[in-house]
């Protein structure tokens, strides 16, 4: 009797998305714990896709440890290990003396009270962002702006001495997102500082070369780097925020941009309050 070919990357397949259903089906009992993203219940398994290949394409794990980490990918973000709120918990991972379930077993904890934090925190950064879109074109002010964002990472629970590099970095993935040309910054090297202090001058920010940027371009280095600071640096290529990035896309300018991101967080903000409310 011939037996037939067995296809493993077909069986591979077949239980990667079993995996995946059976956790679309748990997170949907559990909805409130994803309140930190503005994600429906429709989207959600368009998440778990995104998650599992990602956990998928860098490990080859065993059932129990691909639904961990994808479920992680999920909670923090996708490829969160190059998020810059994450990066204690990339720590976790080369702790000594633990074995493989224990490491997983602790990064899982550690992950679940980071989004607690996060969601605790959320309304307050809510409430901070939609003032930042109240602003007119004509009455930005760098220092103003730049104070912002500070208050804004340091709620979410980066350390002062990483605002400028996380900056860096945020509005460095907004410039190649949009195809723009890197910013230009005015830096000061050591004693010009000590100049600028001493006299009283004022120290240039990051922020200050956006001044020069046309205002749709300004809206999208913003609004991008406003974003990655309060859901993660990934976010613009998650499900989770599909439909929030369509719709700002497709505004032609800057008003417009404003306009519809405080709708879209006018919105989610009702849901979070609602939430926490029958927690």
């Amino acid at each position: 009797m011939k037996l037939p070919t067995l296809d493993l990357d077909a069986l591979t397949t077949a239980s990667r998305q079993n995996a995946n259903r059976q956790l679309v089906r748990y997170l949907k009992e559990h909805f409130d714990a994803l309140a930190h993203l503005p994600i429906t219940q429709e989207r959600l398994p368009h998440l778990i896709d995104q998650a599992g290949s990602i956990t998928w394409s860098s490990d080859s794990p065993d059932a129990t440890e691909y639904a961990t980490q994808t479920l992680i990918h999920v909670l923090l973000g996708l490829a969160w290990w190059n998020d810059p709120s994450c990066q204690l918990l990339c720590s976790l991972l080369e702790v000594d003396g633990l074995h493989h379930d224990q490491r997983l077993h602790l990064l899982t904890a550690q992950a679940i009270a980071q989004v607690k934090r996060q969601q605790a925190v959320l309304p307050g950064m809510l409430a901070v962002l939609l003032d930042l879109l109240g602003w007119h074109d004509d009455t930005w002010e760098m220092d103003r702006l730049w104070d912002t964002l500070a208050r804004l990472m340091t709620r979410r629970g980066l350390a002062l001495e990483t605002h400028e590099k996380i900056y860096r970095t945020y509005e460095t993935d907004a410039c190649e997102r949009y195809g723009l040309q890197p910013l230009v910054h005015r830096e000061l090297n050591g004693q010009e500082v000590l100049a600028y202090r001493h006299y009283g001058w004022r120290i240039p920010k990051l922020s200050d070369a956006l001044a020069q940027q046309p205002a749709l371009q300004r809206s999208q280095i913003v609004q991008h780097i406003l974003l990655a600071i309060v859901f993660g640096r990934a976010f613009f290529l998650s499900a989770a925020y599909t439909e929030w990035m369509a719709a700002l896309d497709q505004q032609a300018s800057s008003r417009e941009r404003r306009a519809t991101l405080a709708r879209l967080l006018t919105t989610y903000q009702r849901t979070l309050v609602e939430v926490v409310t029958h927690a």
